[in-house]
């Protein structure tokens, strides 16, 4: 039987099926077609930069595939990613393997089950082209997926007779290919799989699905290093979520900031402008959530240091007061999330200051940037709308997954409240602002935490401490974000009032002659290769013709 005849006996046998049955059955395909990846006991035909992100991306897919709970971002991106690199593999039968998947995902988002078994078909195509190139293997996949039509219509249990040995030497390849890439946790989870009849532990998936997308970002050995954490170590709701608010000077930022926390606390005053940026907590009772508030300064000059401090995994609320002639600034600031911000949403919140109707163009920007809600009231005047802001805002964060599901290893956790112990601002904010990594490599190691590198990334992303690769010369962990901001912010203000022409390292002494204790001359390096880093002097020069030299 030629591919054109089995496809269309297969489509033939997908006919009547309901979607989410088809939607099994191409899943099966591609776990079917799996394990050709590492025919050859490694994974060579991919550029050694990018391997484990794209061995991940598979796996990742495979497991969404799987999920009941299935949000479409990250997995549509990861799927694509997969597929348009199969072109230039030099491997055909991973390339196979690559369209199977495609094919699979392309039916889970398919609206009806009858483009739906379209696609299924396509991925039990490519599984049936990578089998029949084989020689060395004695099976006939033909029965093997019309048996898998055949359990998933009598809705056995899905459960699936079957057996690694089918596949010969090509599966013992890819276990050592896996290994050779450090994941040997991977190999052993799809060996439990095959040995389970194809059966998966749901409460598993969604464990895997939900990993921080830090730890995504860098692959599949960085995810099995942590998988093999929380399993050896339980694991712990982190409960953790992280709100940043920007907007012009004067929109309203710091009083919401306030009463976000509390609703009656009293308004800011003209003199309580930010400075860089403020953080503050939220308790959430009702889940047991700290959502930590990030209020940045609208100041212009500071804008440019707020990429050290945007991050995926937030909720952005940009507060535009209406009044601005300029009505390009909420867009301004929606480019400032959707550049920084990866794939977190935004609430856009008019903070009415007059009578005056405020009209921004709604539809429109919805159709450029990921806004969840657009509201319009006035903080200080309209308590009910504040209240309901204040549910909207907290019932978003309770049911996303990117909160609510998320769990850390238990050692994980216990450095998060080592370091929250060392940053506590006492009655005179007399604290830990910073720490050296050699310290952290310490706490890390009492809590048996093996991988120091990843724990740091994720706590970057949670803002609990910022680490900057770039800068680790400096030996330096950041527990409070102000320390940064408040330092930049000193510069600029001196580098205005001095009206200098040029800023160098040694200028650092007097700028911070009147505050020694909290900016010593051993951390002026740190802040001056940040602002080196993040491009500052660019603007600095918009603002007083200031360049920089090292």
């Amino acid at each position: 039987m030629n591919s054109d005849e089995f496809s269309k006996l297969i489509h033939k046998e997908l006919s009547g099926l309901d979607r989410e049955h088809i939607v099994r059955f191409a899943w099966r395909c591609a776990l079917f077609a799996l394990p050709f990846l590492g025919q050859k006991g490694n994974f060579l035909f991919w550029n050694k930069n990018y391997r484990l992100k794209h061995i991940y991306s598979i796996f990742y897919s495979l497991d969404m595939f799987y999920s009941t709970n299935i949000t479409y971002g990250d997995a549509a991106d990861d799927a694509c990613l997969y597929g348009l690199f199969a072109a230039s593999f030099n491997d055909d039968a991973a390339a196979r393997v690559a369209d199977a998947t495609l094919g699979a995902y392309s039916s889970l988002i398919s609206t009806t089950a009858e483009t739906a078994a379209d696609n299924a078909t396509y991925a039990a195509a490519h599984a049936f082209d990578v089998f029949k190139g084989q020689k060395i293997i004695r099976i006939d996949i033909i029965s093997l997926l019309l048996q898998s039509v055949h359990k998933i219509k009598k809705n056995e249990n899905n459960k699936q007779v079957f057996s690694t040995t089918i596949y010969g030497p090509i599966w013992k390849n890819f276990q050592n290919a896996l290994a050779a890439e450090g994941c040997a946790y991977w190999g052993r989870l799809y060996q439990k799989i095959f040995d389970d009849g194809l059966v998966v532990d749901l409460e598993a998936v969604e464990t895997r699905l939900n990993v921080p997308k830090e730890f995504r970002d860098q692959g599949a050995a960085t995810v099995a290093n942590y998988l093999e954490e929380l399993e050896e170590k339980g694991g712990k709701q982190l409960n953790e979520a992280r709100i940043i608010i920007l907007g012009d000077k004067g929109a309203g930022k710091t009083c919401l900031a306030r009463r976000l926390r509390d609703p009656d606390a009293p308004m800011t005053l003209i003199e309580e402008s930010t400075a860089g940026v403020n953080t503050s907590l939220w308790k959430l009772k009702k889940g047991n959530i700290n959502i930590r508030i990030w209020d940045f300064a609208g100041h212009t000059v500071t804008h440019a240091v707020h990429q050290f401090f945007l991050s995926e995994r937030c909720l952005y609320i940009i507060v535009y007061d209406g009044r601005t002639e300029e009505r390009n600034r909420l867009e301004y600031w929606l480019n400032h999330m959707k550049n920084y911000g990866g794939d977190s949403r935004a609430f856009i919140l008019v903070n009415k200051k007059d009578h005056h109707p405020v009209i921004i163009p709604v539809n429109s920007l919805k159709d450029r940037y990921p806004i969840e809600g657009v509201y319009t009231f006035s903080i200080g005047d309209d308590k009910d709308d504040l209240e309901l802001f204040r549910d909207k805002v907290a019932e978003y964060i309770k049911n996303n997954p990117s909160w609510n599901k998320q769990k850390i290893p238990v050692n994980y956790f216990r450095v998060k409240s080592d370091l929250e112990a060392l940053f506590k601002k006492g009655e005179k904010k007399c604290c830990n602002e910073h720490i050296s990594r050699n310290e952290f490599d310490k706490i890390a190691e009492k809590h048996d935490v093996e991988n120091s590198e990843q724990l740091l990334q994720n706590l970057h992303a949670l803002g609990v401490s910022l680490w900057y690769k770039e800068m680790e010369e400096f030996n330096t962990l950041i527990l409070n974000p102000e320390w940064i901001s408040h330092g930049v912010y000193k510069i600029i203000n001196w580098v205005n009032e001095e009206k200098q022409y040029t800023l160098t390292l040694s200028d650092f002494l007097k700028v911070f002659k009147d505050d020694k204790q909290r900016f010593p001359e051993e951390k002026h390096g740190f802040l001056f290769k940040l602002m080196k880093y993040c491009n500052y002097s660019g603007s600095l020069t918009s603002i007083s013709g200031i360049r920089q030299c090292g």
